[in-house]
């Protein structure tokens, strides 16, 4: 069978014969389009409260970073071969210096050399993060502070700590510093430009949704084919309602008002 229609306000809903309403997307795609303006409003909106919010409400944050480089070897000893094992050993050790340098011991030798009156080993925990780059032997130390000299100095902090850290807890293998850390000039978040954009966009969908809230919920007439489509049923004439003007001169001005019923 047939599916039938039921044009409510906006010629987008279908009914089949269960009962199930299926909605016609291209008629909901001229609907929202129609309503445009109501998502420029909604968009705006949320992203200038989400601009307003991440520039004066957050505190912005610096980071600084340091990259260390792994090798399979004790540091001094020089060899001019090098094998795919020995590339594979260095890959495994990223991954054991990376647990180690997040280890309660580092922290504790950074904060002692930095000066545990004004880094504490847990403050360190938040704001320092280790990670092994995938398929390398390369770790990166980031650093993040809400002052970009104390993101600066306690990465420095980590250049040198860090690996006589690592040759006092291992037997094999060491680490050196391929970057150091720069002075951030710039905060890393929050970002702003991606914030506010990301808030038009959910402005933008928070609108489309309250607008099909609206739309299922209005179950109004507006029109001759609503009834037919709604219904099935051929209207076949319509009775004119009109309101009189008994002050009026002549039979033309004395219809005030004409509907239909």
């Amino acid at each position: 069978m047939d599916n039938k229609e039921m044009k409510l306000d906006g010629n987008y809903i279908k009914e089949d014969n269960k009962g199930a309403l299926e909605i016609d997307l291209w008629e909901l795609v001229i609907y929202f389009l129609s309503k445009w303006y109501w998502f420029v409003f909604s968009g705006i909106l949320v992203g200038l409260v989400v601009f307003l919010v991440t520039t004066f409400m957050i505190a912005p944050k610096y980071q600084a970073s340091i990259t260390l480089n792994v090798e399979n070897r004790r540091e001094g000893v020089i060899s001019d071969n090098i094998s795919s094992n020995d590339i594979s050993a260095a890959e495994s050790l990223a991954e054991t210096y990376r647990v180690i340098l997040s280890s309660n011991s580092v922290r504790e030798a950074v904060s002692e050399a930095f000066g545990s009156d004004v880094i504490s080993r847990d403050a360190l925990k938040r704001m320092v993060s280790i990670t092994s780059i995938s398929n390398t032997q390369i770790l990166e130390i980031k650093v993040t502070h809400e002052v970009p000299s104390m993101a600066y100095s306690i990465a420095r902090t980590y250049e040198w700590v860090g690996p006589e850290m690592i040759k006092k807890l291992t037997n094999w293998g060491t680490a050196y510093v391929v970057d150091h850390a720069i002075m951030p000039k710039s905060p890393s978040s929050p970002n702003v430009e991606r914030d506010t954009v990301i808030g038009f966009i959910m402005g933008a969908v928070l609108c489309a949704i309250v607008l099909v809230i609206i739309k299922f919920s209005d179950h109004r007439i507006y029109c001759v084919e609503d009834i037919e489509d709604a219904i099935n049923v051929t209207v076949i004439g319509q009775l004119p309602k009109c309101i009189i003007d008994e002050n009026a001169e002549d039979s033309y001005h004395s219809v005030k008002k004409r509907e239909v019923i």
